[in-house]
């Protein structure tokens, strides 16, 4: 009984830990896609810039 207890807290544990993982990773995806959305914007932005110089 005792060894059935120590697995279940360990079980649980484990659970949480995974649902906090699964909420970081949400976050961190979150943000790569705003860096990317940024990088893009600012390369039409320089592309846009040089073409305007040169016409």
């Amino acid at each position: 009984m005792d060894n059935y207890e120590t697995v279940r807290d360990k079980a649980e544990r484990a659970l949480l830990i995974a649902q906090s993982n699964a909420k970081l990773i949400e976050k961190m995806e979150a943000n790569n896609k705003w860096a990317w959305g940024f990088m893009l914007t600012l390369a039409v932005t320089i592309i846009g810039y040089i073409i305007t110089k040169i016409i």
